[in-house]
């Protein structure tokens, strides 16, 4: 695109000398800074803002969701971490057609993937950290012991949330004390999700197997959920690989292969590459054909792209960006995909002094995932499975065994 309009407004580059670290939260930048400055590397920053955003973003990620990294070394290789877990093994479509059910519930047990953040950080610290867990994660702990200032923007995701936060004991217990949302600036604690950070910062493997693994398995039988345990403890080792690349405007572009949906922006990335240069700063055609390309993007993901099928490497060779990019000129729109028009998720990035780089996301997939915890943990569970994968058995987003893996 070219020139930004008059209203647009102007920010400059932040810079830094040395190294930097970025989030959404100030406190979460602040313990990625503090770690770069005392010495440790971007994944040590990462692994510490990680925790840090469960404590002051809970409504956005959690130890219960599911994480995705892109780790750039010095010499200038770039791999990736994906954790992004199963779904019960028992819920293939006519587990919830028994139900009733015409697709995957959104809220409660039903709707629980097995969370893979825990296994996407035991990856990026055994792969590439210098300092032990218990270290990086100790000013989350206590920041979740002693409560980080409710934000406006998570005192209005408990408010919007509230009666579905009040259905869980642990849930009701972190987020609405006393029975009344915090108010902004107001102290959060979350002293059964820092006694849980404790046990995990020794194991992140405990995660999967033994008693907190038994005791997440057991309350989600217990709502229903199809769950043996064994796809749970399958899901303790996240893919580590090389990177999915592609290209925009002469620069290379770095995305996460499935299970998460990296693919896509590698995607819309070729549709608009050599369009948009001609058109004005987010004239109504440049809208409009960002628009375009990325409905195109989700309706060839439902209809031909579950994470464990090949048809995302068709869509990304250069006869099929050609053939889609004559459909978006010829205003010829793509179905409208079976998804849900919602999501939420953070993100923090981390640059240290030798230039590696760690681009690292997370979620709980909805605000407050499933709306339930772990019981006696403080851990939310994510809502993966009712974002993702269908009831419809024809498709390979399907849910089930040989179906989709939790795509992000």
């Amino acid at each position: 695109m070219t020139e930004r309009g008059p209203d647009w407004p102007a920010r400059p580059a932040a810079l830094a000398g040395e190294h930097m670290a970025a989030a959404s939260h100030p406190a979460v930048a602040a313990v990625g800074s503090q770690v770069l400055a005392g010495g440790g590397n971007a994944i040590d920053a990462t692994l510490a803002m990680a925790a840090m955003c469960w404590v002051a973003l809970p409504g956005q990620c959690g130890v219960g969701g599911d994480a995705f990294a892109l780790i750039r070394e010095p010499d200038g290789a770039v791999w990736t971490v994906g954790g992004s877990g199963f779904g019960p093994d028992g819920a293939d479509p006519g587990f919830y057609r028994e139900l009733g059910l015409p697709t995957i519930p959104l809220r409660g047990p039903l709707a629980v993937a097995v969370p893979g953040a825990m296994a996407a950080v035991a990856a990026l610290h055994a792969t590439g950290a210098t300092r032990p867990l218990s270290e990086l994660w100790l000013a989350a702990v206590r920041a979740a012991e002693r409560g980080l200032p409710c934000t406006a923007k998570t005192r209005a995701d408990i408010i919007e949330h509230a009666a579905d936060l009040a259905d869980d004991d642990g849930a009701r217990q972190s987020f609405l004390p006393g029975g009344r949302a915090p108010e902004t600036g107001e102290a959060l604690r979350q002293d059964q999700l820092a006694t849980s950070m404790r046990l995990l910062a020794a194991d992140p493997a405990a995660f999967y197997r033994g008693s907190l693994a038994e005791r997440a398995v057991s309350a989600l039988r217990a709502g229903g959920a199809p769950f043996s345990g064994q796809e749970w403890e399958a899901c303790g080792e996240a893919a580590i690989g090389p990177a999915l690349t592609g290209g925009y405007g002469g620069l290379v572009l770095h995305q996460t292969p499935p299970p998460s949906a990296g693919w896509m922006v590698v995607q819309q990335a070729a549709l608009c590459d050599g369009e948009l240069a001609g058109m004005s700063w987010l004239s109504a055609a440049a809208v409009h054909w960002l628009a375009a390309a990325a409905r195109r993007a989700f309706a060839d993901r439902y209809e031909r792209c579950g994470s464990d099928s090949p048809g995302w490497r068709e869509l990304l060779t250069e006869v099929a960006v050609a053939q889609a990019r004559r459909q978006l000129r010829a205003k010829i729109a793509a179905p409208a995909a079976g998804l849900v028009a919602d999501g939420d998720t953070t993100s923090t990035v981390a640059v240290d002094g030798h230039g590696r780089a760690v681009s690292f996301i997370h979620s709980l997939a909805f605000t407050f995932g499933a709306r339930m915890t772990i019981p006696g943990t403080g851990i939310m569970l994510n809502n993966r499975l009712g974002r993702g994968p269908t009831c419809c058995p024809a498709t390979p987003t399907r849910c089930g065994p040989g179906g989709d893996r939790c795509t992000r």
